[in-house]
């Protein structure tokens, strides 16, 4: 009888204890769990305080620029300043507009002049270049210059003139026609009139009279253009073509 009490005894004993255990378990997950977000809560007030202080700073820097552009309406000094601006604006678009009127009437005179000249040059014989007779047809390449036959009258009469060949050297070695400037005497130099110097002689390439001839229309090898200038007259037909700005 006593074994059986004292059984029970270390039986309840033994619960006692596992639940003693389990309690102290329990408590010491309650307070790592409340270590861990006490931190967490710490570090979001920490966090929102820095953020207080920033919203702070910036509300006082608006407050201060708000404070300054109030006082420039109120000077009147921004209405001085915005008038100032337009007249300049007003002042830039009717520069502009003179100096587009000004290239616009540059361009058409050289339009007349290139017209005039090609009259001039079309009664006139061929100067008399010295032929470069090693140079034959097979070798054409872009910047080349030849004494060719070249139709520049409205009456259809060809006369021999210095021409440019601008065309790519795949065309100048495969087609039967080239592209390229005839070369003319009597004008001046313009955005679209480019003043060269041939062997002494001062020609210029007449950009609005690019044309395609055959190459039987070609005589004999002048000499070559160098890239300089081979450059400024690209320059010059993607202004006319519409392709570049005449500072390009």
């Amino acid at each position: 009888m006593l074994e059986s009490k004292d059984d029970k005894i270390t039986l309840l004993s033994n619960y006692v204890n596992w639940l003693i255990a389990i309690a102290a378990i329990v408590v010491a997950i309650v307070t790592l769990l409340y270590g861990y977000w006490g931190r967490k809560i710490k570090e979001s007030e920490e966090n929102a305080k820095v953020l207080i202080q920033n919203l702070t700073e910036q509300e006082r820097k608006i407050t201060e620029a708000q404070t300054t552009i109030n006082k420039i309406i109120q000077s009147g000094d921004y209405v001085r300043r915005v008038e100032e601006f337009e007249l300049e604006l007003k002042r830039m678009k009717e520069q502009n507009s003179a100096e587009f009127k000004k290239l616009n009437a540059s361009i058409q005179q050289n339009y007349k002049e290139t017209n005039t000249s090609l009259s001039e040059d079309s009664n006139q014989s061929s100067m008399p270049f010295i032929k470069d007779n090693l140079h034959t047809k097979s070798d054409i390449v872009r910047g080349d210059i030849f004494l060719a036959n070249i139709i520049m009258s409205d009456n259809g009469r060809k006369v021999v003139r210095p021409f440019l060949i601008i065309q790519n050297d795949i065309g100048n070695k495969h087609s039967s026609f080239v592209t390229g400037i005839p070369l003319i005497s009597n004008a001046t130099p313009s955005p679209l009139s480019i003043p060269l110097k041939i062997e002494d002689r001062e020609q210029f390439a007449a950009i609005p009279l690019i044309t395609s001839i055959k190459k039987s229309d070609l005589e004999m090898h002048i000499t070559k253009l160098d890239d300089s200038k081979l450059n400024e007259i690209e320059k010059a037909i993607a202004f006319h073509i519409g392709r570049a700005n005449i500072d390009n």
